[in-house]
């Protein structure tokens, strides 16, 4: 599955370029943003700091006594997995890398990791939702469903909250043995997501807190994006237009269709931008959403270092 992965991405980077919605030209012009791009990348290492700041603020509220350094060299390790380690996604390596920081509660742990990612699936529906209320007067009629969509997902979200919380004492959700795969996918994927919300009510501080550092690390993710493409300054559309696109592109790259959703953001984004300008030759708008995302990548290549210290500390404990 994760070789796939790796190939649909490589087909849709390759497609991307064979039909011009990345123009490799334009990528080349970057190298003359040498200070953006460095910006650029401490930005992008500032929301691994924010995010792995969320994930040991939810880790904390568990009760989990574990250091910040040791949450953020998971999280830095977990983004690393995503891009480079073939067949292992980064959010397994971070479920792996969680029950090992607290091997006692293996389950607590594992727990924190979901409700991560929900929580950042969560706030960036907010974002999204924001950007297009303030777009809605002038957001195309082709793109007036996405725009509805958008809107509705943060209250589909917290209505399904709330629903779940209301009705979870009178659910019995444990798996029969005779469950098939896709109902025991389903009944695990609801407990989890109970339990989750009961951790959440009972410490609503570190709910607000866990909830602020999310917000803070989509918006850092997308004044990136913004500053990359004031740098290419590509004509028709101004940086409010981009703020509607990225939010609403970084909702479809989660689709888990490639690593980390290579070429699905910059196709979204593409798309996107286009039908905002609404120009009679299509833009490579696309161009933005990948130098972004290889910016992001150097950056992220730096989590080779906390790999090769967990592959040193398993050596050293096997050794023992």
């Amino acid at each position: 599955m994760g070789a796939l992965k790796f190939l649909i991405a490589a087909a849709m980077l390759y497609l991307l370029v064979y039909f011009q919605l990345v123009d490799l030209s334009v990528l080349a012009s970057f190298r003359h943003h040498i200070g953006t791009a460095v910006i650029v990348m401490a930005v992008v290492l500032l929301s691994y700091a924010t995010a792995s700041l969320r994930w040991w603020l939810l880790f904390r509220i568990q009760g989990f006594r574990l250091s910040y350094g040791q949450v953020f060299n998971a999280n830095y390790l977990g983004a690393f997995s995503l891009v480079f380690v073939p067949g292992a996604g980064g959010e397994a390596v971070r479920m792996m890398l969680a029950m090992r920081l607290a091997a006692s509660e293996r389950a607590r742990a594992a727990l924190t990791v979901f409700g991560d990612r929900v929580l950042a699936i969560a706030t960036l529906s907010m974002w999204a939702a924001g950007a297009t209320a303030a777009k809605w007067s002038s957001l195309p009629a082709a793109l007036r469903p996405l725009g509805m969509v958008m809107l509705a997902a943060p209250v589909a979200i917290v209505l399904a909250s709330v629903a779940m919380m209301q009705i979870a004492a009178r659910l019995e959700l444990r798996v029969p043995g005779n469950a098939g795969r896709m109902r025991t996918l389903l009944l695990g994927l609801a407990r989890s997501s109970i339990e989750f919300l009961a951790i959440l009510r009972a410490n609503p501080r570190g709910a607000v807190c866990a909830a602020a550092a999310s917000l803070l690390t989509t918006g850092l993710v997308l004044s990136n994006i913004l500053m990359v493409a004031h740098a290419y300054a590509l004509p028709y559309l101004t940086l409010g237009d981009y703020l509607f696109a990225a939010p609403v592109a970084m909702v479809i790259n989660t689709i888990p269709l490639s690593p980390g959703g290579i070429g699905v953001g910059e196709a979204a984004f593409d798309r996107l931008c286009n039908w905002l300008a609404g120009a009679s030759d299509p833009i490579p708008y696309a161009t933005i959403y990948l130098t972004y995302r290889i910016l992001a990548i150097i950056v992220a290549s730096y989590g080779v270092v906390p790999l090769l210290n967990v592959r040193r500390l398993a050596a050293q404990a096997a050794e023992g």
